[in-house]
């Protein structure tokens, strides 16, 4: 390892492409061993090399999307300069088709020079065939192309579609919290469905932190229920964290530190 990184500083050293190919050619085990070189040939006036190494890394290492970002930019930023702007924009709808994302999206969007109510649509037409059969796929995914759905149509502002997508398809629990915290203030019931598995996955980490973290959330409900004029549907929460987990003697001090009285009693 310490001898190929001397031979690549070398190389580097010399300014020469075709002495970093040679250290490199047989042990491309990155997407950045094939953007240094394209950086190298690019420097050089080789453009069209640098192209050709760019795109062959993004081929080699498809299956590392999460580590592609700097050899794209890179690539579409060649592109640009030689005037294919319809192929740099091309290059990142690949991308969001590959491992759609709000991330893909977004930057797909700041590649496109005019029309992007299109690509949006585009984007989200894509999406919604993937969602449909999502369930039915076999294919190992990072991500379920609900995920990216949901994530989109909130980033839009358009959180009732949003919500109707999660609740047909399922979405991960980051975006379902972030969904839920954004539909608070006109359906308080809907969050509180969200926010009651969540405290008790909270409780069975067992530990005083994450305690504290459940007890914040049930504070959160309380209000909610209030505001929908369904303090029974705290009260039910309550009555499980302190039937259910009775023996947890944190938590119970915890609860008790809220002055809540207890629904079993009443």
């Amino acid at each position: 390892f310490a001898l190929r990184n001397a031979m690549i500083g070398w190389a580097l050293g010399t300014g020469d492409p075709d002495a970093l190919i040679e250290v490199k050619q047989h042990d491309l085990r990155l997407p950045d061993d094939h953007l240094e070189v394209a950086r190298l040939l690019a420097a050089t006036g080789r453009i069209d090399e640098a192209i050709e190494w760019a795109r062959r890394g993004l081929a080699d290492h498809a299956d590392r999307a999460w580590q592609l970002d700097g050899l794209r930019d890179f690539l579409g930023g060649l592109l640009r300069s030689l005037g294919e702007v319809d192929a740099a924009v091309d290059l990142f709808w690949q991308a969001f088709t590959a491992s759609p994302s709000l991330e893909a999206y977004r930057r797909l969007l700041d590649e496109v020079p005019h029309d992007p109510d299109e690509w949006r649509t585009r984007c989200v037409s894509v999406l919604r065939e993937a969602v449909a059969s999502q369930e039915m796929s076999a294919q190992r995914v990072r991500t379920r192309p609900s995920d990216a759905l949901v994530d989109i149509l909130m980033f839009e502002g358009d959180t009732a579609e949003a919500w109707n997508v999660a609740q047909d398809h399922g979405c991960d629990r980051r975006t379902l919290m972030t969904l839920a915290r954004a539909r608070e203030a006109d359906h308080p019931l809907d969050a509180i469905d969200v926010y009651d598995p969540e405290v008790f996955a909270l409780i069975d980490q067992k530990n005083n932190n994450a305690y504290r973290a459940a007890v914040d959330l049930m504070a959160r409900i309380e209000r909610l229920a209030a505001s929908a004029g369904a303090p029974e549907r705290f009260d039910e929460v309550l009555g499980r964290a302190r039937t259910e987990h009775r023996a947890k003697r944190n938590l119970k001090k915890l609860l008790d530190a809220k002055a809540w009285p207890d629904p079993r009693r009443a």
